[in-house]
């Protein structure tokens, strides 16, 4: 796990930033097909290699859709031919620590219901390919925690500067093994942990006097997701999920201290442009401001697969969002 800043990004005239794809084979193919990437010698690349783009995926390849296997084998492809990044989201994330077993015994993510409902679908779809899955969960394991570029950022959930700032000249720096890293991201109170939790799940708060919100999928949640952009009045303000704040809090308003959390973790308007997925959208893609775009509709649950196209601007565009709807 580290940061993804190519030394070739120069070589390339665009970028084309994917969303969560979650299995979702075929859908990605159209979409594919729609951005101008063909298949060549067995792989896709951009048609135009005089005018070369390369994919950024954002996370979240795996679990819940019905094509994870041949998904992850076309796009660790691309990536191994120079045609794609991928991100690490929660759920590769979740499946490494689940695989990887525990000096202490067991796994390094116990194998609760949760757990085990979250990577169901994985775990089925290579149950006659153990190697291989294994093989898998080293790739994903070792997958760049986020994407910086001089136009713009990427990373899955939340980028947050004084972790990145303190991994890159740190960490980054140490002989630290994959096996190292892994264990210490276990520490919740570790840099290793706190960094690979905050930039794959986001920032959160808890629900206050012991409200639960049952998620879509069924999950109780006492604490919510929320948005690091903008200002805020009450707690209905700083939600951003697709499971809404009971009527009863969300006029609530917010603690001094709370105000103060969110204003250290804002993501300012004069930052470059920073593209996310994890936050399972819907309706018509769009930034979430000027310089922030979710690209997670919600493929899987028959959303939208969406890209957006950047290339040098400095404010993103509505017109540039490229989608394709499910069709697994």
């Amino acid at each position: 796990m580290a940061e993804f800043q190519s030394a070739s990004a120069e070589q390339f005239t665009g970028f084309d930033l994917v969303g969560d794809v979650h299995g979702c084979y075929k859908t990605l193919l159209e979409l594919l097909e729609t951005l101008g990437y063909v298949r060549v010698r067995g792989t896709y690349q951009y048609r135009d290699q005089q005018r070369p783009r390369q994919l950024i995926f954002l996370g979240d390849l795996v679990d819940r859709g019905p094509a994870i296997r041949p998904l992850l084998h076309l796009v660790r492809d691309m990536v191994e031919r120079g045609s794609a990044v991928v991100l690490m989201g929660n759920h590769e994330y979740h499946t490494a620590l689940y695989l990887t077993p525990s000096e202490q015994g067991g796994y390094l993510r116990r194998h609760t219901d949760h757990s085990n409902n979250i990577i169901a679908q994985t775990l089925k779809q290579f149950a006659n390919y153990g190697q291989e899955l294994q093989e898998f969960k080293q790739w994903m394991s070792e997958l760049p925690l986020f994407y910086q570029h001089r136009h713009f950022r990427a990373v899955h959930a939340f980028w947050d500067e004084d972790l990145i700032d303190r991994f890159v000249g740190e960490h980054h720096r140490d002989n630290l093994s994959h096996q190292q890293f892994v264990q210490s991201a276990l520490e919740p109170k570790g840099d290793c942990g706190r960094l690979v939790k905050r930039l794959t799940t986001g920032l959160t708060l808890a629900l206050p006097d012991e409200h639960v919100i049952v998620g879509r999928e069924g999950q109780h949640r006492r604490r919510f997701r929320v948005r690091f952009w903008g200002g805020f009045d009450n707690l209905g303000d700083t939600a951003f999920q697709p499971d809404p704040l009971p009527d009863s809090l969300s006029q609530q308003q917010l603690s001094a201290s709370t105000r103060q959390w969110l204003s250290e973790h804002r993501y300012g308007p004069e930052r470059r442009p920073l593209f996310i997925g994890h936050y399972w959208l819907h309706n018509q893609p769009q930034q979430q401001c000027e310089n922030i775009a979710c690209l997670d509709y919600s493929a899987v649950l028959g959303g939208q697969l969406v890209a957006y196209r950047m290339d040098d601007e400095t404010r993103l565009h509505r017109d540039k969002f490229v989608t394709v709807d499910y069709r697994d």
